[in-house]
């Protein structure tokens, strides 16, 4: 049975010149098959908001708003982040009906489909 991973967080305080500002933070990282998931933690989503990298070697390009961003080895992947999504959780109305108890959540889009399943 595989374990779970264990969940970690990630800087690049290493990476960057000291005296860099607005440092994001990583939890919940997972990494694996050219995917990288998880948590952004910035000035901007001090909440977080959940990310999606795939190597552009591996993965055709996503739907919707993307940007590519190239690592010192200079591979270029595509990273998506959640964007708003309708959580909708049925429920048995009064009059017997099925009704819908509607919100918006932060959900990633679908995964871009690899380019050696095509």
């Amino acid at each position: 049975m595989k374990k779970p991973p264990k969940p970690c967080t990630l800087t690049w305080d290493a990476a960057l010149e000291s005296g860099a500002e607005n440092v994001p933070t990583f939890q919940n990282v997972e990494i694996g098959g050219g995917r990288i998931t998880g948590t952004e933690v910035t000035a901007e989503h001090p909440e977080g908001i959940s990310f999606g990298m795939y190597h552009a070697d591996q993965y055709v390009a996503p739907e919707g708003q993307y940007t590519t961003v190239h690592a010192v080895d200079g591979t270029a992947w595509y990273k998506q982040y959640a964007v708003d999504a309708v959580d909708k959780s049925p429920y048995m109305a009064p009059d017997g009906s099925i009704a819908f108890n509607e919100s918006i959540v932060k959900k990633l889009p679908p995964a871009p489909r690899r380019k050696d399943k095509i």
